[in-house]
C-alpha cells in the first residue's frame, strides 16, 4: 500500500459518497470520508455518519457539546449559534471533551477551530453562573482524584 494509492481511493470514495449524497440526504445523514492510514500490505478510513435534525448536522462533538452545555454554563442551543470575534463570524460546532475545546467554524473559509470555554463565553457575552463555576471545578476534582 502506497500514499499514492490511498490518495486515488480516497478520491474514489469520495466520488461514490458525492453520487450517493441525495440518498443520504432522504436518509437525513451525512456521510464524511475521515482521516486514514496505510501499512504495508492494507490501508483504513475512517467514515463519520451524523443525524440531520432541523437542518443541522448532529456530528458527535456536537451532541458532547449539547450534552454538557447547561453544566458549562452556556445555552442548551448553542450549536449552530453565530457570533463574531473581532471582525470574523463564526457559529459554534461543538465540544471536545478533553480540556473543554469549543469547536469552532469560521464563516468566511468554512475552516474549523479550536477554542476555550472562557474565549466562547466572552465572544457571547455571558458570564459564569457560580452554580457552573462550582460544578466545573467539582468534575475538575473529581477527573484528577
Amino acid at each position: 500500500m502506497t500514499k499514492e494509492l490511498m490518495k486515488d481511493l480516497r478520491v474514489a470514495i469520495e466520488e461514490v459518497l458525492n453520487e450517493r449524497k441525495i440518498t443520504f440526504d432522504a436518509m437525513k445523514v451525512k456521510v464524511t470520508l475521515g482521516g486514514g492510514s496505510y501499512g504495508t500490505s492494507n490501508g483504513t478510513f475512517k467514515i463519520e455518519i451524523a443525524d440531520i435534525v432541523n437542518g443541522v448536522v448532529k456530528s458527535k462533538e456536537a451532541q458532547t457539546l449539547e450534552a454538557y452545555s447547561l453544566m458549562l454554563g452556556l445555552p442548551k442551543d448553542i450549536v449552530g449559534t453565530k457570533f463574531k470575534f473581532g471582525s470574523e463570524e463564526f457559529t459554534v460546532e461543538g465540544m471536545k471533551p478533553r480540556g473543554e475545546k469549543i469547536l469552532i467554524k469560521k464563516l468566511a473559509n468554512g475552516k474549523i477551530y479550536l477554542t476555550r470555554l472562557p474565549m466562547l463565553k466572552l465572544a457571547l457575552g455571558i458570564k459564569d453562573t457560580d452554580e457552573a463555576a462550582e460544578r466545573r471545578a467539582e468534575l475538575a476534582f473529581e477527573s484528577k482524584s
